[in-house]
């Protein structure tokens, strides 16, 4: 079946899937001019960089290959005193259509330092293949030898994973 690389046009959003009660509702958005520089200013820890890139890369990236999606990862935090139920931008995806084969390509995925080990990457990436209404076997992910944490996390979600 075909796939249409812009299925996340517009604003989507779901609670945490059931396995993960404690992680607030996370919501994937178009990056737009409007809200850009909000994913500009994630970062990965340094030693994560030569896998990943910078966000701004991956802006640079879409920009230059119109097959390319980017879609922002935002978590609204449950409401406390501190947080006062905030939306913080916690990551990115840039997709596409598979270069062989059906399904789509996860070209980059990045969750900020700050907010990594909280179930937001599981989360966004459950979302992204529910709204994509393809199977996770569909999504095929290229992963360095050297990132187990990136591999264990897309092989225990049954994606594609390509060395």
């Amino acid at each position: 079946m075909a796939h249409n690389a812009g299925f996340l046009a517009g604003p989507r959003e779901m609670q945490a899937p059931p396995h993960a009660p404690t992680v607030p509702r996370v919501k994937l958005f178009d990056v737009t001019r409007a809200n850009y520089r909000a994913v500009v200013e994630l970062c990965v820890a340094p030693e994560q960089e030569h896998w990943v890139g910078t966000a701004a890369e991956a802006i640079a990236e879409v920009h230059f290959r119109p097959e390319l999606k980017l879609l922002g990862v935002a978590v609204q935090q449950p409401h406390t005193e501190r947080t006062a139920g905030r939306t913080d931008v916690v990551g990115l995806i840039v997709y596409g259509p598979r270069t062989k084969g059906e399904g789509l390509e996860l070209e980059r995925f990045l969750i900020d330092c700050k907010f990594q080990g909280r179930g937001y990457g599981r989360a966004a990436l459950e979302l992204f293949v529910q709204l994509a209404h393809i199977r996770p076997e569909d999504v095929e992910v290229h992963v360095s030898e050297d990132n187990d944490v990136a591999r264990r996390l897309y092989a225990s979600m049954r994606m594609r994973v390509v060395t």
